[in-house]
């Protein structure tokens, strides 16, 4: 008897590096977990630094994707590069991994089912400049509507779709979240510390900020924070990611606040997991998120996590979802971590960022229910039955 022919899955990304490439990788490991699937992975634009993981992946370019009116021309080649690539792998499924990717999705055309996969609220993408937000605004309004499954990782993320955009039909939109690699998450943190500097700044206590630097992430938050909280003492604030250009700024305003000596940007590491399982606290000051990964992997290793109230996803992960407040009027107090004002003046949203980093934290178990939502098997469960 012949075996049934594997199914077919294309996933489509825009880079080999940062957060949603992770998010990407982790999709399609659990993915070629099933016997009966064959998945291919293509990538729209390579960057040196990328995942090495992606190394043998199509790429549609080596140069970093073009800004404002002349990303049009480079979509139009875009969309023959996935057609082309569409034709050859001949998919039963195509997944695009973003925004631009999942437009490019639906203008390749194709038989394939089609999901795209929402990372964030729209709103956010107003933080890129009017150009960009205005590409993103089009693509709701006229392509979207087209996919078969948009797959939002975050009830907020799910509800700024639903209340902003009336065209695209509410049964094609559900809550499936990043998968994350637990067993992975949790070696990773054994892994020991071997730079004398660094060492010596965990010896003492430290909060972590483990992301990329923008206005919107607000990293600069964590240290007036850090600076109202402990004016002296040996409290520690480490950084790990963020780009040359917003580091400067944070340096300078370290500065200002007379903790220069206590703020220590480490640049990108290669197993974040290992700082944060040494830290005394996750602290997270984003204005808006959809489901912060770094806040489920600190959940993952039993470190408590001091997020502000960027999104309904941050209390889906700290399973206190039932708790909601979309306006806070002071910090709420979970099993695992803190979660403080987003939308007072920005002086009030600050004092009680450092009063949560201020007041002592009980270690949380890692037994956080919300982990079985994101493991490897679950969510691939969703995407095969998709």
């Amino acid at each position: 008897m012949e075996k049934p022919p594997k199914r077919r899955i294309l996933i489509v990304n825009s880079s080999n590096e940062g957060t949603i490439a992770m998010c990407t990788l982790n999709l399609w490991k659990t993915l070629s977990e099933d016997s009966g699937t064959e998945v291919k992975c293509i990538i729209k634009h390579r960057f040196p630094a990328g995942l090495p993981e992606f190394d043998n992946c199509d790429f549609y370019s080596d140069s970093p994707p073009p800004g404002g009116l002349k990303n049009l021309t480079s979509m139009l080649s875009q969309i023959r590069w996935l057609r082309r690539q569409k034709k050859t792998f001949k998919p039963d499924l195509t997944i695009s991994a973003c925004a631009s990717c999942s437009a490019l999705n639906i203008l390749a055309g194709g038989k394939d089912r089609k999901i795209g996969i929402f990372h964030s609220p729209h709103r956010q993408a107003r933080s890129l400049g009017r150009v960009p937000y205005l590409y993103i605004l089009a693509y709701f309004n006229f392509l979207f509507p087209f996919l078969d499954r948009l797959f939002c990782v975050s009830e907020g993320v799910r509800d700024s779709i639903l209340q902003s955009f009336r065209q695209i039909n509410p049964s094609k939109v559900s809550i499936v979240y990043n998968a994350h690699d637990i067993g992975r998450i949790r070696s990773l943190a054994l892994e020991e510390i071997k730079d004398p500097a660094e060492k010596d700044i965990f010896s003492k206590p430290v909060y972590i900020y483990v992301g990329r630097f923008d206005a919107n992430k607000a990293p600069e938050r964590a240290v007036r924070a850090l600076a109202e909280a402990f004016p002296g003492g040996d409290e520690q604030l480490v950084f790990i990611g963020g780009d040359a250009q917003y580091s400067e700024k944070v340096r300078a305003i370290a500065v200002e606040c007379n903790v220069s000596d206590r703020v220590h940007i480490l640049g990108q590491k290669v197993n974040p997991c290992m700082y944060v399982a040494r830290s005394k606290a996750l602290v997270s000051c984003s204005f808006s998120e959809g489901l912060p990964g770094v806040i489920i992997e600190a959940t993952v290793l039993g470190i408590p996590v001091i997020s502000t109230n960027s999104s309904k996803g941050v209390w889906e992960i700290l399973n206190c979802l039932n708790d909601y407040q979309p306006q806070m009027h002071g910090n709420h107090h979970t099993a695992y971590g803190i979660i403080t004002p987003n939308n007072l003046a920005e002086n009030e949203n600050l004092r009680f960022l450092a009063a949560a980093m201020k007041r002592p934290i009980s270690t949380p178990t890692p037994d956080n229910p919300f982990i079985q939502k994101v493991t490897y098997p679950s969510i691939r469960q969703i995407y095969i039955n998709a």
